[in-house]
């Protein structure tokens, strides 16, 4: 089979997700990606215009996400030199917000579309995007106000993956107009690291873009209630972004609060095997941060259940900021807790490796390559959970 998927960024060195392709390259297929250079939600923020990652020909023939969303038609010789080459059997539509570059791309070569999103119930209840799509993109002939997204998205693909486990009762209502959707774990793959030495029982950490969108303003609550009630002596925070609230948080507590950017993968690994704990704030998304705290076996304190944790089993949710130190308690004062969180969190973690996300990539493009063409069947096609 081959496979050209569309990312709104893609590098190895900070992007989990991209063992996905990389295990379907593995069994065989030819998977092609086209994306943008810039990465800013990451440490690394341009990459270079073209890449290959273990089989993978990684084309960054966009200048941003942006662009991605916007022009989709900016770069069309180009895309149509890498769908030449690549001649897909499906496209791999990543983000709900490619789907106008993936229809250029169908329009130019034609087959069948599997889109990949984290939020299907979300878009299905009128979720679609910022506010400047949602205002500006039914200009462009995408209708993205109220619940009118998510049944043009049906009209237009021939399967959906959702990441959110949060979907999973609700796939039969989702898979609509003859459309399947299944459910899939967004990929936490940890690849090569070194795993420091020790942990340093007084050190928290965040990782992650600091954004509204991160709900990351809450670290201005947590962060002091953590430094100033519970043993924690450090707090390390990693990413760029919004940083003011990191550099008031400093002028505060000079060398108790450490900023981090430009690390890579490996390096963030590492900092979180040698952490006592590690929080983050999210409502939505920061799935990679999750999945690597559970890989490194670093017990989770979350202000909010934004991945269908199991309180005490895989995670600590707190009941806001405030509680956030009690939970760190907690942990200092029970290693029973910190070793079932460990353990819970390893588990957890292998549901999300590449080779079960992978396999549940792989069930999904046969069947939307077997269902192409086809004729709508009409409402009632059952969802399955393909993890």
């Amino acid at each position: 089979m081959r496979v050209l998927m569309v990312y709104p960024g893609l590098n190895p060195q900070v992007n989990d997700c991209a063992h996905v392709p990389a295990y379907l390259a593995s069994l065989g297929m030819d998977v092609a990606v086209i994306t943008a250079r810039q990465n800013r939600s990451k440490s690394v923020e341009t990459s270079s215009d073209y890449e290959e990652f273990c089989g993978v020909r990684i084309y960054r023939l966009f200048d941003s996400f942006q662009e991605m969303m916007w022009h989709p038609r900016a770069q069309q010789s180009a895309c149509r030199q890498v769908l030449a080459s690549s001649r897909p059997d499906v496209l791999v539509c990543q983000q709900e917000l490619n789907m106008r570059l993936t229809l250029c791309l169908q329009n130019d070569w034609p087959a069948p579309i599997l889109l990949v999103t984290e939020f299907a119930r979300s878009l299905a209840e009128g979720g679609a995007g910022g506010r400047r799509v949602q205002l500006l993109w039914p200009f462009l002939g995408v209708p993205t106000w109220g619940r009118a997204f998510w049944p043009w998205l049906l009209r237009r693909v021939t399967g959906v993956i959702t990441c959110n486990p949060a979907d999973v009762p609700y796939l039969d209502t989702l898979a609509c107009r003859g459309v399947p959707v299944w459910h899939v774990p967004w990929c936490s793959e940890l690849g090569d690291y070194e795993p420091a030495p020790s942990r340093l029982d007084l050190r928290a950490a965040y990782v992650g873009a600091f954004s509204e969108f991160k709900n990351t303003a809450e670290l201005r609550v947590a962060v002091p209630l953590v430094l100033e009630h519970t043993p924690v002596r450090e707090f390390v925070l990693v990413g760029g972004g919004e940083t003011d609230l990191v550099a008031d948080l400093r002028a505060r507590y000079a060398e108790r609060v450490r900023h981090m950017t430009g690390l890579t993968r490996p390096e963030v690994l590492h900092l979180l095997s040698g952490s006592f704990c590690a929080y983050t704030p999210v409502v939505r998304g920061g799935w990679g941060f999750i999945g690597d705290c559970w890989g490194t076996g670093t017990p989770l304190i979350a202000s909010h259940d934004a991945y269908a944790f199991e309180h005490g089993v895989d995670a600590l949710v707190a009941d806001g900021p405030e509680e956030v130190p009690d939970a760190v308690n907690a942990l200092c004062q029970d290693a029973a807790l910190y070793a079932r969180l460990q353990e819970g969190g390893r588990r957890r973690h292998e549901r999300h490796a590449a080779r079960a996300v992978g396999e549940g990539y792989r069930r999904a493009l046969e069947q939307v390559l077997d269902r192409w063409p086809y004729e709508p069947a009409g409402h009632g096609t059952t969802g399955v959970a393909l993890s």
